[in-house]
């Protein structure tokens, strides 16, 4: 059965990681459940249209930077490859 590596929840300022697959690709990466992501690659989510193109994002680019806001402080995270679903 193949599960989602991660799931969010588009919020009208952020984006919020509602789940995470253990040992998924996103939790190897450095996500953790209830972490809100602040920009995806420069794009502040600070809307919610950017909250929506930001989310694109993990589909359609092979690179990502996050900016990220979790239970230990801003934290940025990069990775060159992305999964495909």
């Amino acid at each position: 059965m193949r599960g989602r590596l991660l799931t969010v929840m588009a919020l009208t300022l952020a984006v919020f990681v509602s789940e995470l697959l253990p040992g998924s690709f996103y939790d190897q990466l450095g996500l953790r459940r209830k972490d809100v992501l602040l920009a995806v690659n420069g794009i502040r989510i600070d809307s919610l249209g950017a909250s929506s193109e930001a989310l694109q994002l993990f589909t359609n680019r092979t690179s990502l930077d996050l900016l990220v806001q979790g239970t230990e402080g801003v934290r940025t995270l990069h990775t060159e490859t992305v999964p495909v679903e």
